[in-house]
């Protein structure tokens, strides 16, 4: 039976061991090194207009990103079981709708744009923007994302620091955690 609850999956440590911003500004550095000097100056205009900013002068190849193999075995099963499933990152739409087109697993995308950075409390902000209170799973892996956490019907854990373990650990019901070498197991 399909699970009626959409299953919201985070992009930056999540489905990808690497982050987009990082290796965006890598690239940007590679091929566009004349507007490094800018950067400072960008970023003081808040950190969605930065993380756009970058986005719109370099595109990461969503093919060779570093995809977690446990964890994207674990969403394409979801998807094969017809469940919705979104792809909620804080990395641009740009960024974000690529791989969501080179995977084919997404019903839709949730991301940052110059004005929202969808990360932490803007993160849950956007789902519920998207869902309005329906329930949600989620599964991420970043301490900026405990209240997604917390406010998720079910979460699941990507290869988690001890703190975040800490964090989640009392008002969140975790289902599981990917330890990057098999599916989702219990948290112990």
């Amino acid at each position: 039976m399909t699970d009626p609850v959409p299953l919201i999956v985070d992009l930056d440590g999540t489905l990808i061991a690497a982050d987009s911003l990082k290796l965006s500004l890598i690239l940007l550095a590679q091929r566009r090194p004349w507007v490094v000097p800018m950067l400072p100056f960008v970023v003081l205009r808040g950190r969605a207009r930065f993380k756009a900013y970058v986005s719109d002068r370099v595109s990461l190849d969503p093919r060779s990103l570093p995809y977690r193999e446990d964890v994207l075995a674990f969403v394409t099963r979801e998807h094969a079981a017809r469940r919705r499933i979104i792809l909620g990152t804080a990395a641009t739409r740009r960024i974000a709708e690529g791989v969501a087109e080179h995977l084919d697993l997404f019903d839709s995308v949730i991301a940052s744009d110059s004005h929202r950075n969808a990360k932490g409390d803007g993160k849950l902000s956007a789902i519920r923007d998207h869902l309005g209170d329906a329930p949600f799973d989620y599964i991420g892996d970043s301490m900026d994302d405990v209240p997604v956490f917390r406010s998720a019907r079910r979460s699941y854990l990507v290869c988690p620091e001890p703190a975040l373990v800490a964090a989640v650990r009392d008002g969140c019901r975790v289902a599981g955690v990917f330890d990057g070498k098999m599916g989702p197991a219990a948290l112990s």
